[in-house]
């Protein structure tokens, strides 16, 4: 079986030129996915702990 990558944006919906884009691994049974607190700081969004 292959993994499967996709390249995600990440944008603050409230500053729109503020965005990051991640390799994300592709998985169809996945409810949610987490991204770096790092990425997300620098993009002016408040990671949910």
């Amino acid at each position: 079986m292959r993994a499967t990558h996709i390249t995600v944006t990440i944008r603050n919906l409230a500053a729109p030129h503020r965005s990051w884009d991640g390799l994300f691994l592709a998985d169809t049974g996945a409810t949610d996915c987490r991204v770096p607190r790092q990425h997300l700081e620098t993009i002016s969004l408040m990671p949910k702990d």
